[in-house]
């Protein structure tokens, strides 16, 4: 698994991915059972009876008996060896976390950028005044990110720990496991999550790059245009950012409902009775998943060349019955005060 043999990059691309999941497993609960026999329990009946009761502490000793080996091979010492850094790079969960570090953190560059950019900032301050109800109706959508960041860490408790500082052990490898099933079975909030980050990217480096056309006198047509084009693109960056915060929070609900459904019998604090998604139906939510992601890609294609089409199909979303659903969820918890 860890060595340089040209071989070895599949054998780690297949194990991240899942490939060898059943074959992993298989050999853990034969590893069980050959310790139930060193038990002393021989007789047939008393060995299926231990295999029943006991069978988890066993699979998470040959667990991390598996695990210690790897740190062993990987840290290339013999005697004391340094404990790896080794998290998951390729696994669904690892690509959720991804995508929602670089999502929240544009997002607060963007901010950034109309709190401090004047330029900018009177270019939202005009569009409010062309689009006043769509701007307000956003507006109330909006997530910051810290409630976002609170939510992300209650979906994913691995990501609060320090790549450098923290060491992976055994109890993140079961969680992460159990996140990557929810995520297998909710992968819609996935590709909704990774559509975001693109945008949120994409959206970003263009008005970085273009910004510096509001500070020029134009002197012809086509540098009046190029302002107006600029002054609109960069006008709608407020509404723009409260739809991705929008939009990662209905990611989000989706993981939990899904998490809820799938993990039921092993039910953990992330959703055990959450008023967040208590009475949420998973097929009103994952609804609400697929229109935030058709509104997204018309939205963003055309919010360069056509903004009248992509602020017409903002004002469609907003009306739709299970984006309604999830405004009148999140309103609830505002009132209540529950985070």
């Amino acid at each position: 698994f860890a060595s340089p043999s040209p071989d070895a990059p599949n054998i780690r691309s297949a194990v991240c991915h899942g490939t060898l999941d059943d074959a992993v497993v298989a050999e853990l609960e034969e590893l069980g059972q050959w310790a139930i026999v060193l038990n002393g329990c021989l007789n047939t009946n008393q060995t299926k009876q231990a295999h029943t009761d006991n069978n988890e502490p066993f699979l998470m000793d040959a667990s991390c008996a598996l695990i210690s080996c790897l740190d062993l091979i990987s840290s290339g010492v013999s005697g004391q060896p340094n404990m790896s850094r080794y998290e998951p790079v390729y696994s669904y969960t690892a690509m959720a976390k991804r995508d929602l570090g670089d999502i929240l953190s544009k997002i607060d560059e963007i901010d950034s950028l109309i709190s401090k950019n004047t330029h900018i900032l009177n270019c939202v301050e005009s569009m409010e005044k062309q689009q006043s109800k769509l701007c307000k109706d956003m507006g109330l959508l909006r997530v910051d990110t810290k409630a976002l960041t609170e939510m992300v860490y209650r979906v994913f408790p691995t990501m609060v720990k320090d790549p450098i500082d923290d060491i992976w052990t055994i109890e993140d490898v079961f969680v992460e496991h159990g996140s990557n099933i929810v995520l297998t079975n909710g992968i819609a909030a996935q590709k909704l999550l990774s559509d975001i980050s693109r945008e949120a990217k994409a959206y970003l480096t263009a008005i970085r790059d273009g910004m510096n056309t509001l500070t020029i006198t134009p002197t012809c047509t086509k540098d009046k245009r190029a302002v107006k084009s600029m002054t609109r693109f960069c006008g709608i960056s407020k509404m723009t950012v409260d739809f991705y915060s929008f939009s990662v929070y209905i990611a989000l609900l989706m993981i939990m409902v899904v998490h809820r459904d799938t993990l039921a019998v092993k039910s953990s604090s992330v959703v055990k009775g959450d008023v967040m998604i208590l009475d949420l139906h998973r097929d009103d939510v994952v609804k609400a998943v697929e229109r935030t992601r058709m509104t997204l890609s018309t939205y963003c294609s055309f919010i360069a060349t056509n903004l009248d089409r992509s602020t017409k199909a903002m004002q469609q979303y907003l009306q739709g019955k299970a984006i309604k659903n999830v405004i009148d969820k999140k309103k609830y918890i505002q009132q209540h005060r529950i985070s």
